[in-house]
């Protein structure tokens, strides 16, 4: 492989990442607008469904730990346990 063929190669491989990035921060834009939380609490809450639902995607091996998780989390975001039904998540 040439240097131009991997350059286009490359260049392709990022269009398409940025492609798909865009559409992600437009869909945390229009859950952000529908349920008035900031796009940064739903990338979080989100982040916790990947956790919880792939526990190799994390290192949260108990109720135990998810619960510590949770008090961190309202610690930068104020009282998403009591807000969200932190059990929904589990």
């Amino acid at each position: 492989m040439d240097m131009d063929t991997s350059k286009d190669s490359w260049n392709a491989c990022l269009q398409y990442r940025n492609k798909q990035l865009t559409k992600q921060l437009k869909d945390y834009q229009k859950v952000s607008a529908l349920t008035k939380c900031s796009s940064s609490l739903i990338v979080a809450m989100g982040q916790l469904l990947c956790l919880h639902q792939k526990p190799s995607y994390g290192i949260i091996k108990d109720e135990a730990e998810w619960r510590d998780l949770f008090i961190v989390i309202d610690l930068f975001y104020g009282g998403v346990c009591q807000k969200n039904s932190s059990n929904a998540y589990l």
